[in-house]
């Protein structure tokens, strides 16, 4: 592995719904990414989040979370999401981007 390969990152997952799979994946690999020495930030839906996501949040202190209302269906509040989303970019100024979704990817892009 080169020097520049094994730098930490600063990584930023967006997702807008942490429903089962979904959220224990992300849980998952943010936290693993995290325990490589990566500035890990996941920016989540607040509205569709379930007791495990809400559990791992609480139980992952080594991953910053940026819970945020994002609405699932296209709607104007995505204009609010879209510029919350751009101020946690904005301050992290991430090397990657992950979007876990349409509505994600459509927000960060």
């Amino acid at each position: 592995m080169t020097e520049a390969a094994a730098r930490p990152r600063t990584i930023v997952h967006v997702v807008e719904a942490t429903l089962a799979g979904v959220g224990r994946h992300v849980i998952d690999l943010s936290a693993g990414q995290a325990a490589l020495g990566h500035d890990v930030h996941v920016v989540c839906n607040v509205l569709r989040e379930d007791e495990r996501f809400a559990r791992g949040r609480l139980e992952h202190a080594h991953v910053t979370f940026h819970p945020m209302r994002i609405e699932r269906n296209p709607s104007w509040a995505d204009l609010t999401a879209r510029r919350a989303i751009g101020r946690v970019l904005a301050a992290v100024m991430p090397d990657v981007v992950h979007a876990h979704s349409s509505k994600a990817g459509l927000l960060v892009r």
